[in-house]
């Protein structure tokens, strides 16, 4: 929603990360734990990291 009202997706937080980068990060850290790998937020995360990547042209940055 943010994006779409025109939030930039390439700015970059404090530790120099990227919202993909991030969400990437979080992902990463729930292939660790596959206890919650089927719930719905991590079916979400997924989609957004999609929707993020598809932005910068399917890499990370």
């Amino acid at each position: 929603m943010l994006i779409e009202a025109g939030a930039d997706h390439k700015l970059k937080n404090d530790e120099g990360q990227t919202p993909l980068e991030v969400k990437e990060g979080e992902l990463e850290e729930g292939d660790e734990d596959d206890s919650d790998s089927d719930d719905e937020d991590r079916l979400k995360l997924k989609e957004l990291v999609a929707y993020l990547k598809s932005l910068s042209g399917g890499e990370s940055v």
